[in-house]
């Protein structure tokens, strides 16, 4: 087939997938936050990654600066309820975070060590033993900063960042993670900063940092190889105000997603599924503090880590306060049919 024809096919079959997955319709957010948490009382300290435990009644804050992990439980208060951080915990600038589907198990991925730490829940049902129970590090590591499983196989995705690499782990409970079972890496990719699967596992989409990318791969269930390492789908800069995206996360109920931009507008961008431009753009910084940012560091200090609820009902973003404050904002999902 040529090269041309090709595309035109990729491309033709990511708008078919959910023709034929029948999954429910777009979605927007609210405009406004219902809640925020920041403050000196919330000890956030440059939020990269979050997400909700798999019940929806807590998120857990990847915080990149304070090297530790706080728990919120929404609605409630805007302190942690729980912190994990100290020397035992191995916690070096995390960056991302995911838990097990069980949520018995939390899963960091440390920026600066370069290291998966994996820490195993308390009878408590919240809080989280500080010594790691696994921590995974290879000498090719090179500042892993993103971590996610799949939410219909026993699979964890973990991008070794500077590597441009993104390692796919099978999980059990008995051993946790062994040797990778596959590795994905594709030229695209620039510094691989965030991964997302869609709720029927067949896509694993990255954001790419440095080229001002989102990459779509999709599982091929037969062979070595696990996902095809050529994307099915491209977003760029060129269609879309992209800049220096972070973070990326699928509706539980959908194939649409939510970009974040560390760089840029920073706003956060909704999506159809199969779409190449958002449908909405929401501001989670006024428009003078981006200005200000832009001159002192203009590939940070956006919006970062993004999660939605287990539910679909709510999104969370970080935002890291570089010259304003640290601070989790919650927005109200608006589903249509």
């Amino acid at each position: 087939m040529m090269p041309e024809m090709n595309q035109v096919f990729t491309w033709l079959l990511f708008l078919l997938l959910p023709l034929r997955l029948s999954f429910a319709g777009t979605f927007s957010l609210e405009e406004k936050p219902f809640l925020t948490i920041s403050g000196p009382d919330s000890r956030l300290d440059r939020p990269e990654g979050i997400a909700f435990t798999p019940d929806g009644r807590y998120v857990a804050v990847a915080c990149f600066w304070g090297d530790s992990i706080n728990f919120y439980e929404i609605g409630e208060s805007e302190s942690p309820i729980f912190v994990l951080k100290g020397t035992k915990t191995h916690l070096y600038h995390p960056h991302d975070l995911a838990f097990s589907p069980d949520g018995n198990y939390l899963f960091v991925a440390n920026r600066r060590s370069g290291m998966l730490t994996i820490y195993q829940r308390h009878a408590d049902g919240i809080s989280f033993e500080p010594s790691p129970v696994k921590r995974v590090r290879e000498s090719s590591f090179n500042g892993v900063g993103a971590v996610t499983f799949s939410p219909t196989e026993n699979l964890l995705a973990l991008a070794d960042t500077y590597c441009n690499r993104i390692l796919i782990y099978e999980f059990d409970e008995t051993h946790l993670v062994e040797a990778p079972r596959s590795i994905l890496t594709a030229p695209q990719i620039s510094v691989a900063d965030g991964l997302g699967f869609s709720p029927d596992g067949r896509l694993l989409a990255v954001t790419s940092h440095d080229n001002h990318k989102a990459l779509f791969f999709e599982r091929t269930p037969e062979g070595e190889a696990l996902f095809d390492p050529t994307p099915i789908k491209i977003l760029e800069d060129e269609e879309i105000p992209l800049k220096h995206p972070h973070s990326i996360a699928f509706h539980p109920k959908s194939e649409d997603f939510i970009i974040t931009c560390a760089g840029g507008n920073r706003h956060i961008n909704c999506y159809e599924r199969g779409q190449s431009c958002p449908h909405q753009w929401l501001e989670v910084l006024d428009s003078d503090i981006v200005a200000r940012i832009e001159r002192i560091n203009p590939v940070e200090g956006g919006a970062k880590g993004v999660a939605f609820s287990p539910d679909g009902t709510i999104v969370a973003v970080c935002s890291p306060g570089f010259i304003a404050v640290d601070s989790i904002q919650f927005f109200r999902v608006i589903e249509k049919d």
